[in-house]
């Protein structure tokens, strides 16, 4: 059970739009993204996004390339 929610063109700055899926599995309390990231219809790069929605502490794993650059990384999940 859980929620899958599709992202096309979202804006949350002027620069930059996002799209992609993000899976809210609430059995397992896992959340997930794969996002694309645009700008003026040129690619930026790709992240996959993923926590423990069970954890009040949860940290979030960024992964993936942006700018041709190699991204690694976690901070507190949203």
């Amino acid at each position: 059970m859980g929620y899958d929610f599709a992202l096309q063109g979202v804006r949350w700055t002027q620069d930059v739009a996002v799209s992609g899926t993000v899976s809210w599995d609430q059995t397992a309390a896992v959340i997930t993204a794969q996002l694309t990231l645009s700008s003026g219809g040129k690619s930026l790069g790709a992240v996959n996004i993923s926590w423990n929605d069970a954890d009040i502490n949860a940290v979030a794993t960024v992964t993936g390339n942006i700018g041709g650059a190699a991204l690694n990384a976690q901070r507190i999940a949203p």
